[in-house]
């Protein structure tokens, strides 16, 4: 021990026990500030001591006493913060200390503290709290507790040996954050269980010596790169409680239930193995496992279900067959942004829930027969390029989300069940082909959003749309046919034909920018939505007659640069605003009795608008954006397809329609044009069958004239041929007739002239 020598660095004179002092110990080269709490028998305190050494000193001896006029005052504890600022490679406490105080070494640069020769029983709670420049502590060997803290943020701390039968079973977090800490013997301390984050962020920690421990709480070993061979051995795990082991490892677990998170953030781990017992695998308790590549279950195990997250972002795990198991649940996230590739559910799986395959990279999933629901988003944003479903009778709705986002999806089959269809369930599906609903379909928005290489969509029949905005066909840029399975329609002519589906109402947006369509036919639907034709450039034809709508809605027909038939519904009245924007020229066939209107902007940008019709229709000139039209008795009804109007004229043969021109700028009137050559021209066979009585006089081609060419020539050639004879016959005889005349006339001139000669 050194000799220190004692200076009154400030007393009061009248000295009297109680009361605070300082003493100080004179170095004219260093000066060191230590305070702890002396007490004598009169319990007489001094709170800062200063200690100094006549040399430059290694070490610090404190001795038991103090020695103060003479007085003996024994070390008896030492206060928070007594060591700030110290620096010594070591400091030895007395023998005579037996309490301290939580962060009685805090901020001090000691490299070693010595207590082993201490009577200090308790470890209290941040007793070595951020002494972050101490690389050994020996502890005292009559500890008997460790409390929680006792060793937070000992940055530089390398090792630690628990005394013999010191109980840390309450040190939780008892080594949070000692960074630097890579061996730690507990082989002696008296523990049932490892407490809660006791090495949480002991970042370098490799070596643990453990007893027989029971249990393992949650985070106790988080961060480390503790070796899983000896926790193996242990029997119960608490939450979370391998969370975060940094080493590479593999385990086996021999567990019935996998508890929560027991191996979250496992970043290395690359195998594990169950028992034939394992029932449930818990949430997260697997998460962020990114090098786990085999999951090893025996067959006809007992596993039941599958937990939220459970094996999100394992990147590695590219197969997981659950075949002969009793899966019957899939739960949230269980298996979002796994490199599954390979998936082979349970015979008894019967709900995936909501994202459970999201972002994975899961190719081909198979549906079983008892699969009875899927959940929103359930394979959203996967690797799928196939999925079929047509064994899973049982499922009724496909979630919104299910399937958006799946870029390499191309085959979807489907059951042939009544289906509804939530938001956005294939949207951004950009390899999508083609899709079939075999039963009735109603949905929601954004059905087929962004599907730019899908092309036929057909539909046995639809309920319903659900949304108030559509979007469902929005950018199918590549679209040929969306309709009925038995529809009509055209391989070679791009076209929507809803004849033959039944349902009400076409949502706003539904057909945006589908810019390969051409034709448009229309069914019994009584409302069509604003914008839904919206930028499809290539529409030629629209064809509305059999629709109960009564006005074209705001914008429909935005940017259909190409529109140039327009049929429509006999009830019609008007069109909204914007609603032919951007159409340069078209044609409108009407059959109703209303006058037609157009609302403000209707007809922006359109340079000539012509109408077909009967001949009674009138332009009105005092307002020109009004069009009135006129019917007589003779006009058949509308709801008879078999039947058209017929014009009657003074020669009894129907003529063609005339055609009616109209511009904005137009405030004379208007005198009816004869039918021109100049009027685009549809194909044969094209139009509602309401206009096929007028299209025939305007619509003539070469086949159907010389076909009506060959049937009067056959028809009338006898009697054609009886005529000529007879004109000829007529004409002989005529001549013949002339002849004789002509001989007569001959004769009387040569008798007159012998008369008078």
């Amino acid at each position: 021990m050194l000799l220190f020598i004692f200076t009154i660095y400030k007393i009061d004179e009248d000295f009297e026990v109680g009361k605070n002092y300082t003493i100080g110990i004179s170095n004219p080269l260093e000066k060191y500030n230590i305070s702890f709490n002396a007490e004598n028998e009169e319990n007489m305190k001094i709170i800062d001591l200063s200690i100094t050494s006549p040399d430059l000193f290694r070490e610090i001896r404190i001795g038991d006493k103090v020695i103060f006029k003479n007085c003996s005052i024994p070390i008896r504890s030492i206060s928070e913060l007594s060591l700030r600022n110290i620096k010594i490679p070591i400091m030895i406490f007395p023998t005579s200390l037996t309490t301290l105080s939580s962060y009685f070494a805090a901020d001090s640069f000691i490299d070693n503290i010595d207590l082993s020769k201490t009577n200090v029983d308790i470890i209290p709670n941040y007793a070595f709290a951020d002494t972050k420049y101490t690389k050994e502590i020996g502890l005292p060997k009559i500890s008997k507790l460790i409390s929680e803290f006792a060793f937070l943020n000992c940055v530089k701390l390398s090792k630690i040996s628990i005394p013999h039968d010191c109980d840390i079973d309450s040190a939780n977090s008892g080594f949070y954050n000692c960074s630097e800490l890579k061996t730690a013997d507990l082989s002696h301390a008296k523990i049932s269980k490892i407490p809660r984050f006791l090495f949480a962020n002991c970042f370098s920690l490799e070596n643990v010596i453990l007893p027989e421990v029971q249990q393992v709480s949650e985070f106790a070993f988080l961060n480390t790169k503790v070796s899983a061979e000896p926790l193996q051995r242990i029997k119960n795990f608490d939450d979370y409680a391998f969370a975060g082991i940094l080493s590479h490892f593999e385990i086996t677990l021999r567990l019935q239930r996998i508890p929560k998170g027991l191996l979250m953030d496992c970043e290395n781990l690359q195998k594990v193995s169950f028992s034939k017992s394992v029932e449930v695998i818990e949430d997260f308790a697997f998460k962020n496992c990114i090098s786990l590549r085999i999951i090893e279950v025996p067959e006809n195990s007992e596993l039941q279900s599958i937990g939220i997250e459970s094996f999100q972002n394992t990147k590695a795990l590219e197969e997981v067959s659950l075949l002969n198991m009793k899966v019957n649940m899939i739960y949230d996230k269980a298996f979002m942004g796994s490199g599954i590739k390979s998936f082979t559910p349970s015979n008894f799986l019967n709900e995936i829930s909501d994202y459970a395959f999201s972002n994975s990279s899961i190719e081909i999933f198979i549906g079983k027969p008892e699969l009875t629901r899927l959940h929103p988003g359930c394979f959203m944003g996967s690797s799928l390029s196939a999925v079929d479903l047509r064994s899973s009778k049982k499922i009724l709705q496909l979630p919104a989300m299910a399937f958006k986002d799946c870029l390499s999806l191309e085959l979807v089959y489907l059951p042939a069940n009544d289906l509804i269809l939530g938001a956005s369930i294939f949207e951004n599906c950009i390899s999508l082909a083609s899709m079939v609903f075999a039963k009735s379909v109603s949905f929601e928005s954004k059905t087929f959003y962004n599907c730019t290489n899908l092309q036929f969509v057909l539909f046995s029949e639809i309920k319903g749309m659900t949304s108030r905005f559509g979007y469902h066909f929005a950018y199918c840029s590549k679209i040929r046919i969306i309709g009925g399975v038995n529809s009509e329609v055209s391989p070679s002519e791009p076209m929507i034909n809803f004849t033959a589906i039944n349902f009400h109402v076409i949502k706003d947006y539904s057909f945006m920018n589908c810019t390969t369509i051409k034709t448009v036919i229309l069914g019994p639907q009584r409302e069509l939505g604003d914008y839904l034709f919206w930028g499809c450039s290539s529409l030629n034809s629209v064809d509305l007659s059999k629709t109960a709508i009564q006005r074209i809605s705001t914008g429909m027909f935005l940017g259909c640069t190409n529109l140039k038939f327009l049929y429509l519904p006999p009830g019609f009245q008007s069109f909204a605003q914007f609603s032919l924007h951007g159409v340069d020229k078209i044609l409108f066939w009407y059959c109703g009795r209303n006058d037609l209107t157009f609302e403000y902007n209707a007809l922006d940008g359109l340079t000539e608008y012509e109408f077909f019709a009967s001949n009674n229709v009138k332009l009105n000139v005092s307002t020109p954006n009004k069009i009135e039209r006129c019917w007589d008795q003779q006009t058949p009804s509308y709801n008879n397809p078999t039947r058209s109007p017929k014009i009657i004229t003074d020669n009894g043969r129907s003529n063609p329609p005339e055609v009616h021109k109209y511009t904005p700028r137009q405030t004379e009137k208007v005198t009816p044009n004869n039918y021109s050559a100049s009027i685009p021209r549809v194909k044969s066979g094209f139009g509602p069958s309401l206009y096929q009585g007028r299209k025939k006089p305007v619509v003539v081609t070469k086949i159907t004239i010389i076909i009506i060419s060959l049937f009067f020539v056959c028809a009338f050639l006898p009697s054609i041929c009886i005529a000529i004879r007879i004109c000829k016959n007529r004409r002989i005889e005529h001549i013949k007739d002339q002849n004789d005349e002509k001989s007569l006339v001959n004769n009387s001139y040569f008798d007159y002239k012998a008369e008078i000669d």
